[in-house]
Parts: structure tokens; sequence; C-alpha cells
């Protein structure tokens, strides 16, 4: 994993239930949650510039997160379902 060197979050936007973050770091700038034991992280997927991750919050509600450089977009459970529909429906052109 690559340790971010910075980690300023400038802006926070809701979109609906789906929060999308902007931040100054990279990626992995999460990477102290990701290495916690209060929280496990499972990676689903990850890219040199991407990554995808889940958790259990603290109530039992599964969170997704997509990091897509420097944004960041949190789903609960629905909302990742509905956003894996969209990305299959999207065509080859």
């Amino acid at each position: 994993a690559v340790v971010a060197e910075t980690a300023v979050v400038a802006e926070t936007a809701v979109v609906g239930e789906a929060h999308a973050v902007r931040s100054g770091a990279n990626i992995s700038s999460n990477v102290d949650l990701m290495d916690s034991d209060e929280f496990p992280v499972k990676l689903l997927a990850e890219s040199e510039n991407m990554s995808a991750w889940l958790v259990d919050d603290p109530d039992g509600e599964r969170n997704y997160h997509l990091e897509l450089n420097q944004v960041t977009v949190h789903f609960f459970w629905e909302e990742w379902q509905e956003f894996l529909e969209l990305v299959r429906s999207i065509g080859p052109d």
C-alpha cells in the first residue's frame, strides 16, 4: 500500500445518501482506516489510481467506498447495487 503524504479534505458534497468527498491526497489516504482492526476493511479491487473497498460500520451497516484518484464516493448497500447496475448498463461506446 502506498502511504499518502497528505490527507487534506477540501470539500464534502452530499449526493442523495451517497457522500462524495474531495481529498487533497491520493487514493491511499484511507490507509489508516484500511489498517484498522476496529473496522475491518475488505479491498474489493484496486488499480494505480482507483480502488473499491467495503467496511461494516459499528451499527452493522455495510458501506462501500469508491476512490477515484482525488474523489471518494461512499455508498450504502442499496446505492452500491444501483451503481453496479448503472455501470453494467454502459454499452461498448
